[in-house]
């Protein structure tokens, strides 16, 4: 019966049902989580080229793949690379470049979902479900939703996709999951709608067995979660350094409820644009700013007031080839970079190691993998939460830690 709440909140979000509620509806909001981080997760959909976010610019091998222009020669030097080469970011992020002089962001190179499919779909679907093989997608389901499940994660905002209409895949079997798309229309758009919902399911969530009682228990639970946000809304105003891109309103969702205190704990957001094949060098830098400035309007939002602490990893499904193509772009890879955001990371550095960019070096052509992505996530969720499950990632061994969080 999840599923019929998750499709009334889905509606909901989607201003079917909802818009501004009665004055006179107001209902407490639920706690903070205490000593656990928020754990927030971004994936950019489309296979964000990792070699043009961020690279050691002066490898002979990689000047001699693709154009400067592909390359973030011009960029932001970054110290503490994994090598002694000259470490770039890319110009249309500074932002991320303040995150990670301040010692707020880690930098994951040679990282990604270990498998051989160069598939926006398949990489996504493993991506989502914490697995490497896809006959298993369907029998673990999203890696989000699984771990809510197994920590018992409860409260009507403590697991949200924020900045969607619909559920994302890596959250979807978390069956009390929320996705608001938009703040102003999650509410109810009428109080003659309320008073007819609940009059139709109000009295019969209380009284009712079977099938009908549980509809009708979910209907008023959705209810119950616009009404909350209501409350939490009422007179908020968004910074306005936010933008208006889907990843900044989802940002700015979650930092909304985080201040409020309404006890968000999981989190979920995507950003699409990133499947650059032509003409990359135009539409790659206005992308990495949409990024870089949702990232840098979050943290400081959240952190101009006392809250809850908060993890924010970012990946994309798989990395581009190092050689660009004959249309000015890239094709489909493999090994991309990580990002990992927080107050107690041991920032300003880049973690696990990198394979090199010569041909012998590399898989196939594309940045080879050397940390599995699932071990990034793992070591934040033991380190900053402290309740990672047994096999949460089906399959993943850790022959070596990468101490993400050990000055903390």
């Amino acid at each position: 019966m999840g599923m019929v709440r998750r499709d009334f909140l889905r509606g909901a979000a989607l201003g079917t049902l909802l818009a501004a509620l009665p004055p006179g509806a107001r209902i407490a909001l639920g706690a903070t989580t205490g000593t656990k981080d928020a754990l927030l997760f971004v994936i950019l959909r489309g296979g964000m080229d990792g070699l043009n976010l961020l690279a050691p610019v002066d490898d002979a091998n990689l000047n001699a793949a693709r154009p400067k222009t592909l390359l973030p020669a011009t960029g932001f030097p970054l110290a503490n690379g994994l090598t002694k080469q000259d470490w770039r970011l890319h110009p249309s992020a500074p932002e991320l470049q303040a995150l990670y002089q301040a010692g707020h962001l880690a930098l994951v190179p040679a990282s990604g979902t270990p498998a051989a499919s160069r598939s926006h779909f398949e990489m996504q679907q493993l991506a989502e479900c914490g697995v490497t093989d896809l006959n298993i997608t369907s029998q673990f389901g999203g890696w989000v939703g699984r771990y809510a499940n197994a920590t018992a994660v409860e409260g009507t905002f403590a697991a949200m996709a924020c900045g969607e209409a619909t559920l994302p895949l890596s959250i979807s079997d978390d069956l009390s999951a929320l996705c608001i798309a938009n703040a102003a229309s999650f509410a109810v758009s009428s109080a003659q709608k309320l008073a007819f919902l609940e009059q139709e399911y109000g009295a019969a969530a209380i009284t009712a067995r079977g099938l009908a009682g549980a509809l009708a228990r979910q209907a008023m639970a959705g209810v119950n979660a616009v009404q909350r946000f209501e409350t939490i809304n009422s007179g908020y105003v968004r910074p306005a350094t936010y933008g208006t891109d889907t990843l900044a309103t989802g940002l700015a969702i979650a930092a909304e409820l985080m201040k409020q205190g309404a006890g968000l704990q999981l989190g979920v957001f995507e950003y699409d644009n990133w499947d650059t094949h032509v003409n990359q060098e135009a539409r790659f830098a206005p992308a990495v700013a949409i990024l870089s400035q949702a990232l840098g309007a979050f943290w400081n939002d959240i952190n101009s007031t006392t809250t809850a602490g908060v993890t924010l990893i970012v990946m994309s499904e798989f990395g581009r080839r190092i050689v660009s193509n004959a249309s000015g772009g890239t094709d489909h890879g493999h090994g991309n970079v990580m990002l990992v955001l927080s107050n107690a990371v041991a920032g300003g550095r880049m973690y696990g190691a990198w394979p090199g960019l010569a041909p012998a070096e590399t898989d196939l052509g594309d940045v080879a993998i050397t940390t599995d992505a699932r071990q990034v996530i793992l070591e934040a969720i033991t380190a900053r939460r402290h309740d990672a499950p047994a096999n949460l990632f089906p399959g993943l061994q850790v022959q070596r830690p990468l101490n993400l969080f050990a000055a903390h």
